[in-house]
């Protein structure tokens, strides 16, 4: 009975684990990447993020987060300015821009886009990253 019990619990342990999304794996995977939900931890993260700008310090980034997010309406280009700066101390990291179509830009000093209609969003996408990023938007 006790080994009955022991294996049910190991199963439903396996099982459980398998079944939480694994942020580890996300860098190279373009279609994880696209995706409108994110999966990210960190060990640490302080920093300040506001409707244009961010400013953060992290350790132990993995995953995805988007940390902005612009629809623009129909029948309207509006010009968009980004800037990013980033240092890198460990691990693998990047600001990603991905339009409408889920086309992926990496962002690694400066952009100027025209944006039409669509929903546009800004990622940072990291395995095991440590280091600094400030992101400005302009429009």
């Amino acid at each position: 009975m006790k080994k009955a019990i022991a294996m049910i619990l190991l199963l439903f342990v396996l099982g459980g684990c398998m079944a939480i999304p694994n942020s580890r794996f996300i860098y190279d995977n373009d279609e994880q990447i696209v995706s409108e939900g994110d999966t990210y931890t960190y060990e640490d993260r302080l920093g300040t993020v506001e409707t244009h700008k961010i400013n953060l310090e992290f350790r132990g980034f993995y995953g995805t987060e988007t940390v902005f997010s612009y629809t623009v309406p129909e029948a309207m280009v509006v010009n968009m300015d980004i800037t990013v700066s980033k240092t890198v101390t460990k691990g693998r990291f990047k600001v990603v821009l991905i339009d409408p179509e889920n086309n992926i830009t990496e962002l690694d000093e400066s952009l100027n886009i025209d944006m039409i209609e669509g929903k546009y969003r800004i990622k940072l996408v990291g395995e095991h990253a440590f280091g600094t990023v400030d992101i400005n938007v302009d429009f």
